[in-house]
């Protein structure tokens, strides 16, 4: 029964017997130190080590009495989740485990056998790396750009990181409620459908829209984010950097609203008609507004007069 627990666990399981030889091993055990068959391991000294390479958490050599079955050995107590990198030696890559070694005693105090177990951690390992260079990069965009910069899961489901520059609250830890936070209700299905759009076609996202500032006011972006791919084409992250355009719109909304009052005006005016008109670099005049007043007073069409201001004067 313990037998065929021992080969269904997904992790590597060795039983060592007294002389450092490998008596027992199960298939994952196999399958990380990239052994073909049970010959290979039954000529190999478990306190060798000599076919492969072995790392420390530093990324030095280990020696070999720093080995968790040597020390085990040595000092006859259990040696847990030590963290060793392995270099098969059929191969290039490094294979990131945790072992732990467990001596059993007889009952003169001699070991008699030690338990090994091998848990292979080089997906979470090589995650950990990525982690460490994305926020690198991260820093690195923080230093160089003067607006808000930001990081998103590939889903956009999570804020990873945004530096506001004051102008937003940051987000320092992930946060998946940063819609809630950043954009007002009526923005967000504008913005969640972009989104949707970028990562559909893994393309750049950019879009201008109402924020939350870090006073608790709404303010405007100009917001634009790239996909980070990995080597299959996937999206493992999003950069992106924000603008503040507050100051535009509100000089936008302004100007529209004077333009409006001003049609206000013109157009109830019963004897006379407003105009606005700007000179052009060649001399020429390019009416920007004319009020229904001139259809009244000559018969001009509104429209005719801007597109030809010749029309006033035929």
């Amino acid at each position: 029964m313990v037998m065929t627990l021992v080969q269904n666990v997904k992790s590597g399981v060795a039983l060592i017997d007294e002389t450092g030889r490998f008596a027992v091993v199960n298939p994952s055990f196999m399958q990380i130190f990239g052994l073909d068959s049970e010959l290979d391991i039954l000529n190999i000294n478990s306190q060798e080590w000599s076919r492969w390479e072995v790392y420390g958490e530093d990324g030095k050599l280990l020696h070999v009495d720093d080995h968790p079955v040597r020390k085990a050995v040595r000092t006859g107590k259990p040696v847990k989740d030590q963290l060793v990198a392995v270099r098969n030696p059929e191969e290039n890559e490094l294979t990131w485990m945790l072992i732990s070694a467990e001596p059993v005693m007889k009952e003169n105090g001699h070991i008699y056998r030690i338990i090994c177990t091998y848990h292979d951690i080089t997906e979470r390992k090589r995650a950990e790396e990525a982690l460490r260079k994305s926020e690198e990069r991260f820093r690195a965009l923080v230093t160089a750009s003067s607006e808000v910069v930001y990081r998103v899961s590939p889903d956009w489901s999570e804020m990873r990181q945004l530096y506001g520059r004051g102008f937003l609250a940051d987000t320092e830890i992930p946060s998946s409620s940063w819609l809630q936070e950043y954009v007002p209700p009526e923005d967000q299905p504008r913005v969640t459908a972009v989104v949707n759009e970028a990562i559909s076609t893994k393309s750049t996202y950019q879009l201008e829209h109402r924020v939350r500032l870090a006073d608790g006011s709404l303010g405007w972006i100009f917001s634009r984010a790239v996909p980070m791919l990995n080597a299959n084409g996937e999206i493992v992250e999003w950069f992106g950097a924000a603008s503040d355009i507050t100051e535009r719109k509100r000089a936008e909304e302004a100007l529209r609203e004077s333009e409006e009052r001003l049609r206000l005006l013109g157009d109830n005016l019963p004897n006379s008609a407003v105009y606005q008109y700007i000179h052009e670099p060649d001399g020429s005049v390019r009416f920007l507004y004319f009020s229904t007043g001139i259809e009244r007073l000559n018969g001009i069409n509104v429209q005719d007069v801007l597109c030809d201001p010749s029309t006033l004067y035929r």
